[in-house]
């Protein structure tokens, strides 16, 4: 009575101790490898009409945001550029502005 079979053994494949999982892995194995029924995989289903209209609405959903992010980072780009151009802009007349007064306190002198 103390003995077990070996399908009884197999049925606490779960737990998590190696010989046991080793032991499980092997019986699965072996049958598998003797299995000579062919299993046949059922036909995949259609789309049902309102899983393509539900597809089509997370497309679109998915689109407006790509498209929303696009112009988002275009003008944050395109401000920056503008601003950089005005910050050169700025900067190069104060230079000219230094320059001009430059030559007019020479002329002072």
């Amino acid at each position: 009575m103390d003995a077990c079979t070996t399908d009884s053994c197999d049925a606490f494949a779960w737990q998590a101790t190696c010989p046991t999982l080793v032991k499980y892995m092997k019986s699965q194995l072996f049958f598998i490898s003797n299995n000579t029924s062919v299993v046949k995989e059922p036909t995949p289903k259609n789309l049902t009409p309102e899983a393509v209209y539900m597809i089509c609405v997370i497309l679109c959903f998915v689109a407006l945001a790509v498209v929303g992010s696009s112009l988002t980072a275009l003008e944050y780009t395109v401000t920056n550029a503008k601003k950089n151009t005005y910050l050169r802009y700025i900067l190069s007349m104060r230079e000219a502005t230094k320059l001009l007064d430059s030559f007019n306190d020479k002329g002072k002198n």
